[in-house]
C-alpha cells in the first residue's frame, strides 16, 4: 500500500489512486463527453461518439470544457458561500425535492412563531420596566399588577419557546431528508460514485459529505437562520424602544457593533476558515487511512512480517501529527478571539449606564427606564454583532457549505452530463428475460479511440493515447481472450464497452443484456441468495425456497456446495468476503454470471485465482451457457476457451484466431 494515495474500488475492481490533499480540477475533454445514443431495430443499443474534426483540436475541447466548468471554481467548491447556500436550498425547496410541500409549511410555522416570539420579548421587556418602577415609586398595586402580567407572558412564552424548537427540529428534519436523498439518488444515478473520482478527484469523500456535511449543514444552519431571524426581530423592536428611552444609545450602538464586527472578521474569519477546513481534510485522511489498513489488513500484515517495519503506522502518525498541529493552531486562534469577545462582551454591560447616567441624576429618566435601556443596548448590540458572537459556528457552516456545495456541482456534471453513462448504468442492470438481439454481432467496438483517464493534480497536463482505432466485433457463440502486456488499456477498453470511459472516436454497440464479472468480487450486504442474485433484486421472499434448487446445483458445479451451511441458510445476512478464499470468491462470481444467463459476459482476470483445473471447471459451464464472452487474461491456457484473441500492443489491437496466436507467439518460444 503506498504512503499518502487513497486506493478506491469500483465496478470493475481497478483501484484509483488520488492524494487526499488535491485542490486543482482536471481538465474534461468535451471531445470524450459529448456523445449521442442511437438504438438500433435489431434491439443493440448503439452509443456514438463524436468524433473531433482533427486530432489535434482535443486541446482546444479540453480547455473549452474546462471553460465550460466553472473556470476557476465557480459553481463548485471554491464558490463563494451565497452561491453555495442558494444551491443547497434550491435542492430543498424546488422542485426536485417530493417533500417540498412539508418544508415549506414548517419553515413558515417556524418563521411565524419566531415573529411571535419577537413580541413576547418585547412584553417581557415591558413588564419587567413596570414593576421596576413600581417598585422604585414604592407602587404596591401597580407593583402585583406587573408580577401577574409577568407570569402570565413567562406561561405563554414557555410554551412558545418548545413550539419553536419543535418546529426547528422538523426543519432541520425536511432539509436532512430532501438533501440526502436527493445526494444520494445522484450518487448512484449514470454510475457517478464511479465518475466523479475519475473527473473530480477534489471531491475527496463524498460519503462523508453526504452523511456527516449534510447533518452539520441542516443542524448548524437551522439553528443559525432561528437565530438570525429571531435577532433581525429583536433589532427592529428593541430598537425603537432603545430610541424611545435614549436616541443616543441607539446610534452609539450602531456605530460601535459595526466597529466591532469589522475588526473581528478582519482579524478572525480567514484564519478560522482555513484551520477548520485543514482539520476536515485531515481527519477525513485519517479515517480514510484506517479503513483502507482495515480493507488490505492481510497484505499489509504479510508485508510487515517481510520487512518487519511499521511503515503504515508511521503514516497514520504523520497524519496524527497533523490534526493535532492544526488543533493547536486553531485553539490559539480561538482563545484570542475568546478574549475580544468578552472584553466587548463587559463593554456592552457598563456603555448604556455611562450614556445615560447624566439623564438619570437630572430626573428624566427612571430607573426602569434605564434598566429597559440597558437591556435593549445589550439585545440590539447581540443582534447586530451576531457574525462576531457566532463566527465559529459560521466559518464550521461555510465550510461543510462549500464541501456540499462542491459534490452537488460534481454529481450534476455527471450523473446529468453524459447521456451515454446513464444507458451504461441501465444496460449493466437489465436483468430480465428479454429476447435476444437479431443477428449474428452482439457487441461491434467500431474505429475505437482511448485515453488514459483525466489525470489527478499534479499528472500529466494532457491524457495518454492508450489505443487507436480499435475494431471488432462479437458474434453470438463467440469468445475472445483480450491479451497483452500491463498498462496497454485493457481494463479501459472494458470500461468504454460499458460506457464507463468516454471514448476519443469510434463507437460501440453493446446487448441489453450485459454482464460484467471483475477479478475481486464484490460482497454486498443481505443473505446467500441475495449475494448469489446479485447485482439483480432477489424475487424470492425471505425464507421462500422457489429457487433454491437452481441455486444449488450451480453452487454444487463451481465447487462451492458447501457454502449454504457455512453461511446458515439462504437469508441470514453474512460476509461471504470473509468467509471464502479470492479463488473461493471468483467461483461465487461464476454462479452469479452463469445465473444471470446474459447474452454477453466481460471476465476481467476472474480466475486469476484459481489453478488450472478450476479455471478448466468454470470456462467449461460458461462455454455451454451459450454465453458470448471476452475475457482479459495473461494466461496462455485460457486460449483453449476461446475462438479468437485480441492483442493489444503499442497503441494497436489485432484481432486473430486462438490457433494463429498459438502459432505466431507461443510455437517461436
Amino acid at each position: 500500500m503506498a504512503g499518502d494515495p487513497q486506493n478506491l474500488y469500483f465496478l470493475l475492481g481497478t483501484p484509483i489512486s488520488y492524494q487526499v490533499k488535491s485542490r486543482k480540477r482536471p481538465v474534461l475533454n468535451s471531445a470524450c463527453s459529448k456523445k449521442a445514443i442511437r438504438v438500433k431495430m435489431s434491439g443493440v443499443v448503439s452509443r456514438k461518439r463524436r468524433q473531433p474534426s482533427a486530432e489535434r483540436g482535443g486541446e482546444k475541447n479540453a480547455a473549452a470544457a474546462a471553460e465550460e466548468d466553472g473556470g476557476g471554481g465557480r459553481g463548485g467548491a471554491d464558490a463563494p458561500f451565497h452561491e453555495g447556500i442558494t444551491r443547497l436550498l434550491g435542492l430543498v425547496y424546488g422542485p426536485r425535492n417530493p417533500w417540498r410541500r412539508s418544508a415549506w409549511a414548517w419553515s413558515m410555522a417556524g418563521l411565524a412563531l419566531l415573529l411571535a416570539e419577537g413580541y413576547f420579548n418585547v412584553s417581557v421587556s415591558n413588564a419587567r420596566r413596570d414593576f421596576i418602577n413600581a417598585m422604585t415609586n414604592k407602587d404596591e398595586d401597580g407593583f402585583w399588577l406587573a408580577i401577574w402580567r409577568f407570569v402570565y407572558i413567562l406561561v405563554v412564552a414557555s410554551f412558545l419557546y418548545s413550539l419553536i424548537r419543535f418546529a426547528c427540529a422538523r426543519t432541520a428534519h425536511e432539509w436532512r431528508r430532501a438533501l440526502t436523498t436527493q445526494l444520494v439518488d445522484s450518487y448512484f444515478d449514470g454510475n457517478s460514485f464511479y465518475h466523479i473520482a475519475v473527473s473530480y478527484p477534489e471531491i475527496d469523500f463524498p460519503g462523508q459529505r453526504i452523511v456527516d456535511d449534510v447533518r452539520v449543514v441542516c443542524a448548524d444552519g437551522i439553528s443559525l437562520l432561528s437565530v438570525l431571524v429571531e435577532k433581525a426581530v429583536t433589532v427592529a423592536t428593541f430598537s425603537y424602544i432603545l430610541y424611545t428611552t435614549e436616541p443616543r444609545l441607539m446610534y452609539f450602538c450602531m456605530a460601535y457593533s459595526v466597529a466591532a464586527t469589522w475588526m473581528t472578521h478582519s482579524l478572525f474569519s480567514a484564519k478560522l476558515t482555513d484551520l477548520h477546513s485543514a482539520i476536515t481534510t485531515e481527519e477525513a485522511s485519517l479515517r480514510q487511512y484506517l479503513v483502507s489498513v482495515f480493507v488490505f489488513r492481510e497484505p499489509i500484515a504479510f508485508f510487515t512480517v517481510a520487512s518487519g517495519e511499521a511503515h503504515d503506522k508511521a503514516c497514520v502518525h504523520r497524519r496524527l501529527a497533523s490534526v493535532d498541529g492544526s488543533r493547536v493552531d486553531l485553539m490559539s486562534v480561538e482563545a484570542w478571539l475568546n478574549t475580544m469577545q468578552e472584553t466587548l462582551r463587559y463593554l456592552t454591560t457598563l456603555l448604556p449606564y455611562l450614556v445615560a447616567a447624566d439623564r438619570l441624576f437630572h430626573g428624566d429618566l427612571q430607573y426602569g427606564d434605564v434598566s429597559q435601556a440597558a437591556s435593549a443596548f445589550f439585545l440590539v448590540r447581540s443582534g447586530l454583532q451576531l457574525a462576531v458572537t457566532r463566527l465559529q459556528s459560521i466559518t464550521t457552516l461555510r465550510l461543510h457549505v462549500n464541501r456540499l456545495a462542491g459534490l452537488v456541482h460534481a454529481l450534476d456534471r455527471t450523473a446529468g452530463g453524459g447521456e451515454g453513462s446513464k444507458k451504461a448504468g441501465r444496460l449493466l442492470a437489465a436483468g430480465g428475460a428479454g429476447a435476444p438481439p437479431a443477428g449474428d454481432e452482439l457487441l461491434v467496438v467500431d474505429n475505437v479511440t482511448l485515453r488514459t483517464p483525466v489525470p489527478a493534480s499534479g499528472g500529466p497536463a494532457e491524457p495518454r493515447v492508450l489505443l487507436r482505432g480499435v475494431s471488432f466485433g462479437l458474434r453470438r457463440g463467440g469468445s475472445i481472450l483480450v491479451m497483452g502486456a500491463n498498462g496497454t488499456g485493457k481494463t479501459t477498453l472494458f470500461r468504454a464497452i460499458c460506457g464507463l470511459a468516454p471514448c476519443a472516436a469510434g463507437s460501440v454497440a453493446v446487448p441489453e443484456r450485459l454482464f460484467v464479472l471483475p477479478e475481486r468480487a464484490y460482497s454486498p450486504e443481505g443473505g446467500l441468495r441475495a449475494q448469489l442474485w446479485y447485482p439483480f433484486a432477489c424475487p424470492a421472499p425471505p425464507g421462500a425456497g422457489s429457487s433454491d434448487a437452481t441455486l444449488v446445483e450451480l453452487l454444487h458445479k463451481v465447487g462451492l456446495g458447501g457454502l449454504p451451511a457455512l453461511t446458515r441458510g439462504w437469508d441470514e445476512p453474512c460476509d461471504v468476503g470473509t468467509i471464502l478464499s479470492p479463488g473461493q470468491q471468483q467461483r461465487l462470481g461464476f454462479v452469479r454470471l452463469l445465473r444471470a444467463k446474459p447474452h454477453v459476459a466481460l471476465l476481467d482476470e476472474s480466475s486469476s485465482c484459481l489453478d488450472e483445473a478450476g479455471e478448466e471447471q468454470l470456462y467449461s459451464l460458461l462455454s455451454k451457457s451459450g454465453t458470448s464472452y471476452i475475457s482479459i487474461g495473461h494466461r496462455t491456457s485460457l486460449l483453449k476457451h476461446h475462438k479468437q484473441v485480441l492483442l493489444l500492443r503499442n497503441g494497436a489491437a489485432h484481432l486473430m484466431s486462438a490457433a494463429a496466436y498459438r502459432e505466431q507467439f507461443l510455437q517461436a518460444t
